[in-house]
């Protein structure tokens, strides 16, 4: 981190995904009291007066468990996307220059 980021730590009602969706739907608003002439920046004293309208510690602890599994499903198919890709761009290239070949494997596809 530094002068041009803030980390925000959830405590107490507050969690991880309550925040990161606020952080997404307030983006204009977050932007708006950024500055900087190289790339916009956001202090500590500009983000503070942000307003954030918090439900009871119940409805936040029921919206955690609704969302979390959709956010870890979210991490672990990006970390496969990544993982498809790296296979991706280490096969294909040996699969157009020859070095490797399919001929001889076959795929059970469904029809």
């Amino acid at each position: 981190m530094n002068q041009g980021f803030i980390g925000m730590v959830c405590e107490g009602a507050l969690n991880s995904n309550f925040m990161l969706l606020w952080c997404k739907e307030n983006m204009p608003t977050i932007l708006s009291v950024a500055n900087g002439s190289t790339f916009l920046e956001i202090s500590r004293s500009n983000f503070k007066p942000l307003p954030v309208v918090l439900s009871s510690h119940g409805v936040l602890d029921a919206f955690y468990k609704q969302t979390n599994p959709m956010f870890e499903q979210i991490v672990a198919l990006t970390k496969e996307s990544k993982t498809l890709a790296t296979l991706r761009d280490t096969l294909l290239p040996k699969l157009l220059s020859g070095e490797l070949s399919v001929d001889g494997l076959t795929a059970n596809v469904a029809t």
